[in-house]
């Protein structure tokens, strides 16, 4: 027999806008701040949100949906299956982000410009 999956969702939190509530069985919700989420990553219809204790907790929504619950002042899309708090972002090289905890992310091309415009690069030249 095979079980049936397990409905999960996130819902911001009205009175505590800086966390959010995940469900992850039936009736139980954990309660995770926002700024300890490093990035998410797409899996089909589902998402798996990292935490910043290398936790991961998968939602049974899009991460697209996952996206609109979550501030976009803290969040970016680099690629179609992924998306980084950009506290957590420590280098970017070529068309590669680093994360503190040395995850690598490739910038999807489609993404590219969106993600550099959105950071100040002090020393760089421009090159002809």
């Amino acid at each position: 027999m095979s079980e049936k999956p397990v409905e999960c969702s996130i819902k911001l939190s009205n009175r505590c806008p800086d966390h959010v509530f995940i469900l992850l069985a039936d009736s139980e919700y954990v309660r995770v701040a926002v700024d300890d989420i490093t990035h998410l990553q797409a899996e089909r219809d589902n998402c798996s949100i990292y935490i910043r204790n290398s936790e991961r907790m998968m939602v049974t929504v899009p991460m697209k949906h996952v996206l609109k619950v979550l501030p976009q002042t803290k969040f970016i899309r680099v690629h179609r299956s992924h998306a980084l708090n950009i506290s957590y972002i420590v280098k970017i090289i070529g068309n590669r982000i680093e994360l503190q905890d040395g995850t690598e992310i490739v910038i999807g091309k489609t993404y590219q410009d969106k993600v550099l415009s959105s950071f100040i690069f002090i020393g760089s030249r421009e090159r002809k």
